[in-house]
């Protein structure tokens, strides 16, 4: 079973240590993408050869947005919960969750590098090729491969993977994500994009319009995909559901309506008021529009759920 340890200072990352050596890898891991599946899949293909134990070592929050002292709103391709969830399908011995501070940012590379040799017995290292870490990222790949002899470690630098000649990273990601490419963003991913929270109460505009609506207190820390309309599922309580996504200001009723998620779930009418809800999302279908009247948005309403049901139904198809 794995063990999760959250760290805040570096005293504490000193004190996880047992008796077995250790094959480590470190990174932000935003998204837990293909990128960053492959370094994970090297590092479990090493544990063939050996008996040492696997660590990750990971960051709850943005070193950059800390350092730059910049809000990190509207960013992260992952939640914390999320990450660890999709770590834990794989076969790693412990995660160890680093809270970036000042205290951690003021470590030195040389003092780090002598924790995870001395306390966590590290004799692999598996990382990606932009890898720094330490004060000013001094822990740069040149670093580690001049040190690998003396502190005993070998160092394996991943080759940058890449799809349609794009490199596979959590910055493409997000400008994919900004332009509402869901479907390439999700090849990238291996999994649909999420946006996940509890049910909370709207301005009931869609029960109006016939098409009632369950708004979510989504976390302002995830990036929003560009505003429109989204085909995707929603899971309740297990179940999945079709569903139409609406990300945006609904510009019919007006220019100053705050940004909303809110979706629409098909042949369902149960009352799912407070209820925490996933929604998986896998195309976009149309931007927000503004209509002249409640009529023709009633009406493209209508052709956007026979437009998503014909999406899924040809998914399925196509499988």
């Amino acid at each position: 079973m794995k063990s999760i340890h959250y760290i805040k200072n570096v005293d504490d990352l000193k004190k996880i240590s047992n008796n077995k050596n250790h094959v480590i890898t470190i990174g932000v891991f935003d998204g837990v993408h293909k990128g960053h599946q492959s370094l994970i899949a090297n590092l479990e293909n090493s544990l063939l050869e050996s008996n040492y134990n696997s660590t990750l070592i990971t960051f709850q929050n943005s070193p950059f947005h800390f350092i730059k002292k910049i809000n990190d709103n509207n960013f992260y391709i992952s939640t914390t919960e999320e990450k660890i969830e999709i770590l834990n399908q794989f076969k790693l011995d412990q995660i160890i969750i680093i809270e970036f501070n000042t205290n951690i940012n003021q470590t030195s590379a040389k003092e780090f590098l002598g924790i995870l040799t001395s306390n966590l017995k590290m004799k692999k290292l598996f990382v990606g090729p932009d890898f720094a870490f330490g004060k000013n990222r001094e822990g740069n790949i040149k670093y580690l491969n001049e040190n690998q002899k003396s502190l005993k470690y070998e160092l394996n630098v991943a080759n940058a993977l890449k799809k349609h000649k794009q490199i596979i990273s959590s910055t493409r990601i997000k400008q994919l994500l900004s332009k509402g490419d869901i479907q390439l963003a999700n090849t990238y991913l291996g999994r649909p994009y999420n946006l996940s929270g509890h049910v909370i109460k709207g301005e009931g505009r869609g029960k109006n319009l016939n098409m009632p609506t369950a708004n979510i207190d989504y976390n302002l820390k995830k990036i929003l995909p560009i505003d429109g309309i989204y085909a995707s599922k929603v899971i309740i309580n297990k179940k999945e559901y079709m569903g139409a996504l609406s990300i945006g200001n609904n510009p019919t009723f007006g220019h100053n309506n705050n940004k909303s998620v809110e979706v629409h779930l098909i042949n369902f009418k149960d009352d799912i008021y407070n209820e925490f809800i996933n929604i998986k999302i896998y195309k976009h279908m149309r931007d927000q529009i503004k209509y002249n009247d409640i009529a023709t948005l009633m009406t493209q309403m209508q052709k956007d759920l026979i437009n998503i049901k014909e999406y899924f139904k040809n998914e399925k198809n196509n499988k």
